[in-house]
């Protein structure tokens, strides 16, 4: 018997029809018309495998079965066939998760996912992904940031502040402070941790606020490399964390007006003015060294800024024990005390002290002053600005140490430590 064309052309059964194949994967168009009412109408059905199951979808037209199919093929070689059994929540974060991966085309979901549970395997709970990216990107910073030693570091530091204008004292106490510094730590700055420096600190055999000015000089070291870009300029430098050093108040000693009567009696000359400048003027040693005579006025001693330790202009009034002591001085031109190093000065002013039979007490003059000062004036701000400290250390150190009436004699002149009065306060004490 005899084929037909139409017989000819079509295909066994359970064999399909057309097949389409995109990326491996294929989809097939099966003939799969229907009857009705005795009736066939054309129908096509379309197959594929997705999550291990077939999957099916019927359409009546043939050039319909053929488009979808095509893109059903397209779908599963993106790898994106298993959105068909997705909630819409899954669906919503896939999407997400595939836009964000748009501008990283060599990379794919499944390859970000792993790398991710990976470097969290790693990092067992100790921080974020991202927090180790950062952590890795400032090490990267560190190791091509600008190394610089201490050695190095220092000068430079000390040149900074020479150029700024600071007062000679601060730079000498900043190059002792920092030398010693230099000598411990014979390394970069960068290298530098938090407990190097504590560690440092509390060896040092010094009292509690000798080592917090040894702090202070360190962090403003710390700091200057930091503006320099030694150090990274987003955070606190490892200085910045060193605890400061809690400083007991301790009762200040000072001398008594008869105290004061009988060295400047049993002194003469310039370490009789050496006291007067101490007990009515309240300098410091270093700057009686640094005086010279044509700072010292009618009525006022100017220390300039680069005179005194604060590096602020300063007028310190002379007072009637000092301006008779002044009196009967020979001006000259030029320092007043010809003496260069502070060992010497602390020597010869020590001398003056206790050839008077009298014990010394360290800083003891300025004390005196700074006492009886606050207790005449009765006004903390004026004799900080007359000594040259601060209000907050004037009234927390010299307050109610002293009577006005013991402050009375003591800046009287020198004749009149010698009266009934200061006999019944000697014998008082």
């Amino acid at each position: 018997m005899r084929k037909t064309k139409s017989a000819a052309n079509k295909k066994p059964k359970n064999q399909p029809l057309e097949e389409v194949t995109i990326g491996g994967h294929s989809v097939f168009i099966y003939n799969s018309p229907t009857r009705k009412n005795g009736k066939e109408y054309p129908g096509f059905t379309l197959a594929w495998t997705a999550n291990d199951s077939r999957q099916r979808k019927f359409y009546s037209n043939l050039e319909t079965a053929r488009a979808e199919a095509k893109a059903k093929a397209k779908q599963l070689g993106g790898g994106a066939a298993h959105l068909t059994n997705l909630g819409i929540q899954e669906v919503s974060e896939y999407q997400a998760a595939t836009q964000a991966l748009r501008g990283y085309p060599a990379a794919s979901l499944v390859q970000v996912v792993h790398e991710w549970t990976a470097c969290m395997d790693r990092l067992k709970g100790a921080g974020t992904l991202l927090a180790a990216a950062d952590a890795c990107l400032a090490d990267l910073a560190r190791i091509q940031r600008p190394a610089i030693s201490i050695a190095d570091l220092v000068p430079e530091f000390l040149d900074a502040k020479d150029r700024a204008g600071l007062s000679v004292r601060y730079i000498t106490e900043c190059r002792t402070v920092l030398n010693k510094f230099k000598a411990a730590f014979r390394c970069n700055i960068a290298g530098i941790t938090t407990p190097d420096l504590q560690g440092y600190i509390d060896r040092l055999k010094l009292g509690a606020r000798s080592k917090n000015n040894h702090r202070q000089t360190i962090v403003a070291l710390f700091t200057h490399a930091r503006r320099r870009g030694y150090l990274d300029r987003d955070k606190k430098t490892e200085a910045d964390h060193l605890e400061a050093i809690k400083e007991r108040a301790g009762a200040v000693q000072f001398y008594r007006p008869q105290d004061a009567a009988r060295i400047i009696a049993n002194s003469e000359g310039k370490g009789r003015l050496a006291v007067a400048l101490g007990a009515f003027a309240g300098l410091r040693s270093s700057e009686m060294m640094r005086l010279e005579w044509n700072h010292i006025g009618a009525k006022y001693i100017t220390l300039g800024a680069e005179k005194n330790k604060t590096a602020t202009r300063r007028l310190v009034p002379i007072l009637p024990p000092l301006a008779e002591i002044l009196a009967s001085m020979p001006r000259d031109e030029g320092k007043v005390f010809n003496i260069s190093k502070p060992s010497y000065f602390s020597r010869f002013l020590l001398g003056t002290i206790e050839a008077a039979g009298l014990d010394s007490i360290d800083n003891g003059l300025r004390h005196s002053f700074c006492t009886y000062r606050l207790a005449a004036t009765q006004n903390a701000a004026q004799v900080a600005l007359e000594a040259g400290n601060s209000p907050r250390i004037l009234f927390t150190n010299y307050r109610e140490l002293a009577t006005p009436e013991e402050a009375e004699i003591w800046f009287a002149p020198q004749a009149a430590k010698t009266n009934k009065k200061t006999a019944a306060l000697a014998v008082a004490a």
